[in-house]
């Protein structure tokens, strides 16, 4: 991994947990259901970072009695969990948004 890659990764997590306050607000003053979806939209792009953040920190792991070569897979792992979360939220929240709309 490039060096600094950690440095991005906590930016990107601060950023976009400004701008998802920032559309929560947005939402409260407005009541806007497209600005929900965006306040929401956002605030699982910040989860998703939160995850490869973790991952990348685990992977960094020196070798142990446990893990003899390092645990320099688990970024991968992180990786997995974190696209399969986003995909399934994403699914249960449009799969109940359209059972409530019928």
């Amino acid at each position: 991994m490039a060096t600094g890659g950690t440095k991005v990764i906590v930016q990107a997590i601060a950023g976009n947990s400004f701008i998802t306050v920032i559309k929560f607000f947005g939402f409260f003053v407005t009541a806007s259901p497209s600005m929900m979806a965006e306040a929401v939209h956002s605030l699982a792009d910040t989860f998703n970072q939160i995850l490869l953040f973790i991952g990348i920190k685990q992977s960094k792991a020196k070798a142990s009695r446990d893990y003899s070569t390092g645990m320099g897979g688990a970024s991968y792992v992180w990786n997995l969990v974190s696209a399969v979360g986003v995909f399934f939220i994403g699914f249960g929240v449009t799969f109940y948004h359209g059972m409530h709309s019928l």
